[in-house]
């Protein structure tokens, strides 16, 4: 009366069939097959798996604290978000990482957690700087580039996923405030790549508030620069996204383009033309714009 499983009452009273022992075997070289991925194969411990994973600049806990700040100081010190594309996000630390302004923090690198920080008064000031804008202090080998996003890559001719390539490497940019001011909107200074400059720049302490002691205190993080634009040693104008402008001319050869313009309405009247034909309309309408470019960069010159 005692219902037994077919299966089972086949397989005990056939322990050494075939079918049995097929089965046993495969089973066994499922388990001799997976020993052997353990011992020799590429199969990775979750540890190792967590340890080779890299978050992105906007990801890692450290570099959004960075972008935070540097977007919060900006606007401390100018009234004003430092881009559109920022000021309502709700991801600061991502949209500011995509947005179409270079923004860099030039600071002193990490300190290894083995090794205690120096002391302020320890620090030694580096030697003035030699760059355009007079009064700062000098980008020594011991500052570096401690963020960066994807248009002060562009800047220095790198890709997105290359942030490691400028990240963490030893700063051109002054990594110490020198003077009273807290802000400067007109830097200017040559990049890494050669031929790359920058001009008319923001830059400003980058602090930020810090618990010690149980005592909030004002811990100084770099030096934070944001520009919008960049030239090339050919005088191109570049702008993040790729966007590329051909050098803008001078006085003097707006001024010849003015005199050369003219020279082409006359030669179109001398033919025989009136001011109503098209042709001569048309180099008239020119002749006016390169009138109105002249004063405009005669103003700006002056």
């Amino acid at each position: 009366g005692k219902l037994v499983n077919p299966v089972c009452a086949w397989s005990m009273a056939s322990p050494r069939s075939p079918s049995v022992l097929c089965f046993a075997k495969k089973k066994g070289g499922s388990r001799g097959k997976g020993k052997g991925k353990g011992k020799g194969g590429n199969k990775k411990s979750g540890f190792e798996w967590a340890r080779n994973f890299e978050l992105m600049p906007f990801e890692s806990s450290e570099k959004r604290s960075l972008a935070e700040a540097l977007c919060s100081t900006y606007e401390s010190r100018t009234g004003k978000p430092i881009h559109p594309a920022v000021a309502d996000a709700s991801d600061v630390p991502k949209a500011l990482w995509n947005a179409p302004i270079a923004c860099m923090i030039v600071g002193p690198p990490p300190v290894p957690a083995s090794q205690p920080e120096t002391a302020e008064e320890d620090v030694e000031v580096p030697a003035a700087d030699s760059g355009l804008s007079g009064g700062e202090a000098s980008a020594a080998p011991e500052y570096v580039y401690t963020y960066c996003n994807v248009a002060a890559l562009e800047a220095h001719e790198l890709k997105s996923a290359d942030y490691d390539e400028l990240m963490g490497k030893p700063a051109v940019l002054p990594g110490k405030w020198g003077g009273d001011k807290k802000y400067d909107g007109s830097y200017a200074k040559k990049l890494s790549p050669p031929g790359v400059m920058i001009e008319g720049a923001s830059r400003w302490p980058l602090e930020a508030m810090k618990v010690v002691d149980g005592k909030l205190k004002m811990e100084t993080l770099g030096i934070a620069y944001a520009f919008s634009s960049w030239s090339l040693e050919d005088g191109t104008i570049c702008e993040p996204g790729g966007v590329r402008h051909a050098k803008p001319m001078s006085a003097d050869e707006v001024a010849a383009a003015v005199e050369a313009q003219a020279s082409e309405v006359r030669r179109l009247k001398d033919a025989g033309l009136g001011n109503k034909d098209p042709e001569v309309m048309e180099a008239v309408e020119e002749l006016l714009r390169l009138k109105a470019l002249l004063e405009e960069t005669q103003a700006t010159a002056q």
